[in-house]
């Protein structure tokens, strides 16, 4: 029997691992090969099926995609796009966010499927202070050099930041999702690292909040 490679395509490689199952149910009911060449050809597919069950098993853990999205609604000023990107330090996603010209913000993710589906499920949620969202995503081709997360222009309304930052993760090499309050723990530096002058004096300046928004929108530890 012939089975076909799982290059990205869980769905069809899928279907030949059920179709190995139905064809060892069917060999068992043959009556015109012997017992000693049923059990060969039935062994044969029990032993294809559970090495494609496998395969998946494995595409699974690695499955990547990419997702082109904008979202609408009361966005701007709520800290909507530093969101984004606490979602995709926590889950280890590439891609980057912006506003367009017309106020509607623009985000690409890309990584493990899973993890991906968490992080959106948490944007599609929005902000303490933002209203009627609504995030219209598509799926899009992996880009395979992808190796950050970007915020293009990002400003500060609650800390009274209004020089733009491009704001840059680097995915890390286990490509693990981390705990809260480690993706925390990378936020903090990478603005530490990016802001300076006055600005970055202004995220140690008594009674600013480091966390522009609540706890909920890392998403669960």
């Amino acid at each position: 029997m012939v089975f076909k490679s799982p290059v990205n395509d869980e769905v069809e490689y899928k279907l030949d691992c059920e179709a190995a199952a139905r064809l060892a149910a069917a060999l068992l009911m043959t009556t015109k090969k012997s017992d000693d060449q049923k059990a060969d050809d039935v062994r044969s597919a029990a032993v294809t099926y559970l090495e494609c069950l496998e395969h998946i098993q494995f595409l699974r853990r690695h499955w990547k995609k990419a997702i082109l999205a904008t979202v609408t609604g009361d966005d701007q000023h709520v800290g909507f796009r530093a969101m984004i990107m606490k979602q995709a330090i926590k889950y280890n996603l590439a891609g980057f966010a912006k506003n367009e010209a017309n106020e509607i913000v623009h985000f690409t993710l890309q990584g493990d499927s899973d993890r991906l589906d968490s992080a959106l499920l948490a944007i599609r949620a929005g902000t303490k202070k933002s209203s009627n969202i609504e995030v219209s995503a598509t799926q899009t081709a992996v880009e395979p050099d992808l190796s950050t997360f970007t915020i293009i222009d990002w400003t500060s309304t609650s800390r009274n930041i209004t020089n733009p930052y491009t704001l840059v993760f680097t995915l890390r090499a286990d490509d693990n999702a981390i705990s809260k309050s480690e993706a925390r723990g990378v936020w903090h530096q990478i603005l530490r690292t990016t802001l300076h002058g006055e600005d970055l004096q202004k995220l140690s300046e008594e009674g600013v909040d480091w966390e522009e928004e609540d706890d909920w929108q890392w998403g669960p530890d």
